[in-house]
């Protein structure tokens, strides 16, 4: 069956057939449409239609109030007293103000396409079966769609609303349409619920507009949405919004979706957080899907991030490759980023112990991509079946350069520490860089953690005490200095805190005795990594408590 609601016009040509007093076709065998047929062959029309014999033929036609009265007193009605409005094709209709369809019961294939429709249009409370289609139809100020029930496929692509549409407790089957829609200021939709798919791809929302609390059981789409100083309040599986333009002061209270930004223009004020108790009361959201409420962006990918902020959002997938002002970007509260894995106890070959750190989601992708380092699991791909391509070490020490600098301008410190070391060691394993600075850095690395890991330093002028104190002990002394007794032979505790001291900035007390050629250099070799290797602890120490 053809879908009037999407079916072009009809031709403007002398041969087809027009009611005598207006554009609209006219009834079977007849001249006049149904607005303006005698009296009895309406009545005997209506009568026909509700029967069920065949389907209302109002399309094209002006639906004056009478009219609508007579139509709605014609319908059969239901144990309540609403109208059953069954089989009707209202496609390119015209009503006037204050049409109204409220409570009234409509079956599969309502068509109202095209369909132009005065101030205070009224279907609250009405109930739609399959295919009810609004596409193209046009509303004036005040529509309203409040506690209505929609059942699979209910269509609004490419409508127009004025100010103050209202979708508030309404109710949709499995993909419900919205693509390309367009509406005024303050439109609401609070309380509404969708199915499997609820798609608003290239609408438009004006100031003040808010869209939610939202419960939608599978897929919200947003791609190209406008939306002018607003708020969206959704509670989904999935969201994804490649092309979002937030105009304004806007807030994204997201609860449990998987989040795709892509493309979107965060420019300007833009608060992306969970949604508060409040706002998910008396939303039915099923219990399956946790207590964390928090939502999980996926890809920031070409984004213009200036005006971001994200409050709790799980970041351990997120892509931020080709993110514009990434540095700008502002991360608070619960905002969590993916570890290093785990070590394995087996097999001992595999056995690697990480250091702790927030790790992006292109660390994670390049490092899977390298059979050398095992554990290392990539992100979900975004689309499945469809792995990202790795980003080059280069690349990804940039995005790790610029979220740290959004840390520090945050005055956080410590988070940025790991942004550094997640910079540095893309740097150290970036074959394009020389590869003496990559020797540089892998000692670094090795003897301080990048000046990040305390322990690390600690560690390795324990191991430079500890080995001088055995040289010096056994190669290093020599004879007792000119004019002194001869001196007492030293212990190996003597020689090591001899070591200590030595490798201290203070300096040690002479030994009374003097060294061999391999004493002095263990000496002088103390004496300059001692106080850098306790440099670096204190450094990663202050990194980690610096306010």
């Amino acid at each position: 069956m053809t879908d009037p609601a999407t079916s072009p016009a009809p031709p403007g040509d002398d041969e087809t057939p027009r009611c005598a007093a207006c554009p609209a076709p006219p009834l079977p065998d007849e001249d006049a449409c149904l607005a303006h047929a005698h009296p009895t062959l309406r009545a005997t029309t209506l009568a026909a239609w509700a029967a069920g014999h065949q389907r209302l033929p109002a399309a094209g036609i002006t639906v004056s109030a009478d009219l609508l009265t007579e139509i709605r007193a014609a319908a059969p009605a239901d144990d309540e007293g609403h109208a059953q409005l069954c089989e009707v094709d209202f496609t390119r209709a015209t009503f006037g103000d204050h049409a109204g369809f409220g409570v009234a019961t409509f079956g599969d294939h309502a068509w109202f396409g095209g369909a132009t429709f005065g101030d205070h249009a009224g279907f609250d409370g009405a109930t739609f079966g399959d295919h009810a289609g609004f596409d193209g139809a046009t509303f004036g100020d005040h529509a309203g769609f409040g506690v209505a029930t929609f059942g699979d496929h209910a269509g609004f692509g490419g409508a127009t609303f004025g100010d103050h549409a209202r979708f508030d407790g309404a109710t949709f089957g499995d993909h419900a349409r919205f693509r390309g829609a367009t509406f005024g200021d303050h439109a609401r939709f609070d309380g509404a619920t969708f199915g499997d798919h609820a798609q608003f791809d290239e609408a438009t929302f004006g100031r003040g507009g808010r869209v939610g609390p939202v419960l939608a059981r599978g897929t919200v789409t947003l791609a190209g949405l406008v939306l002018d100083s607003g708020v969206l309040v959704v509670a989904a599986r999935e969201l994804w919004a490649p092309g979002l333009r937030l105009i304004g002061s806007c807030q994204l209270r997201v609860g449990w979706a998987r989040v795709d930004l892509s493309e979107a223009d965060c420019s300007a004020p833009t608060v992306l957080a969970p949604p508060s108790g409040a706002d998910l009361e008396g939303l039915a959201v099923p219990t399956e899907w946790g207590a964390d409420t928090r939502p999980r962006l996926e890809s920031l990918r070409g984004a213009d991030v200036a005006g971001l902020a994200c409050n709790d959002v799980d970041l351990t997938g997120c892509r931020f490759a080709g993110a514009h002002h990434l540095d700008a970007l502002r991360m608070d509260g619960a905002t969590g980023f993916a570890g290093p894995p785990r070590p394995r106890r087996w097999p001992p070959s595999r056995w690697r112990r990480w250091s702790s750190r927030g790790v992006l989601a292109e660390e994670r992708q390049w490092r899977a991509t390298r059979p050398r380092w095992h554990g290392w699991q990539p992100p979900s791909p975004l689309e499945p079946g469809k792995p990202d391509e790795p980003v080059s070490p280069a690349r990804v020490a940039g995005l790790y350069r610029a979220l740290r600098k959004a840390r520090e301008d945050a005055k956080d410190e410590p988070g940025a520490a790991d942004f550094y070391y997640g910079e540095m060691e893309m740097r150290r394993h970036d074959p394009d860089r020389p590869r003496a600075e990559r020797w540089i850095l892998h000692a670094y690395w090795a003897l301080a953690g990048y000046g990040l890991r305390a322990s690390r330093a600690f560690t390795a002028l324990a191991v430079v005490v500890a080995a001088g104190a055995i040289v010096l002990w056994t190669v290093g002394l020599g004879p007792a200095l000119a004019g002194q007794p001869p001196a007492e032979p030293l212990s190996f505790a003597d020689m090591v805190l001899y070591t200590i001291a030595t490798a201290s900035p203070v300096g040690a007390s002479p030994l009374g005795r003097t060294l061999t050629s391999t004493g002095e250099a263990i000496r002088i070799a103390l004496r300059f990594t001692g106080p850098v290797l306790l440099g670096f602890a204190l450094l990663a120490l202050r990194g980690r408590v610096k306010r």
